[in-house]
């Protein structure tokens, strides 16, 4: 239902039919159902939290304490740094699993044949150039 049909809607129903208004009067009632309508049409659900946000929220008391002196500017700076490391061991292990898969060492799913097969298909091929026509 468009926020418009919801706005009628109430307004109808707020209003006495049998009841003479002034223009102020059936200003006001709309104005109070076109808020009532919209206040409710315009709650966000929060989204959930960022990977990042979670290892702030978890890190900071320990980098207040390990550095008192800092400033909370100088914190998040600091904060920054260690997830940016953090950040880039998590992509090395993703890679180094997703290396190993991809090189046959998790053996699950594939069978040695197949592994032979590819391994043939992926010779490099001879570039053919000028002098070799």
């Amino acid at each position: 239902m468009t926020s418009t049909k919801q706005i009628i809607d109430k307004f109808n129903e707020a209003v006495d039919i049998n009841k003479e208004y002034t223009k102020n009067e059936l200003c006001i009632i709309l104005n109070t159902v076109y808020k009532e309508v919209h206040s409710k049409n315009n709650k966000k659900e929060k989204r959930p939290p960022t990977k990042y946000n979670m290892f702030v929220s978890e890190n900071m008391k320990k980098m207040k304490d390990e550095y008192p002196d800092l400033s909370r500017q100088d914190l998040m700076k600091k904060i920054g740094e260690v997830w940016k490391e953090h950040k880039n061991v998590e992509t090395e292990v993703l890679e180094k699993k997703n290396n190993d898969d991809v090189n046959g060492k998790d053996d699950t799913f594939v069978n040695t044949e197949e592994k032979i097969d590819d391994s043939e298909e992926k010779k490099p091929k001879k570039k053919v150039t000028k002098k070799d026509k």
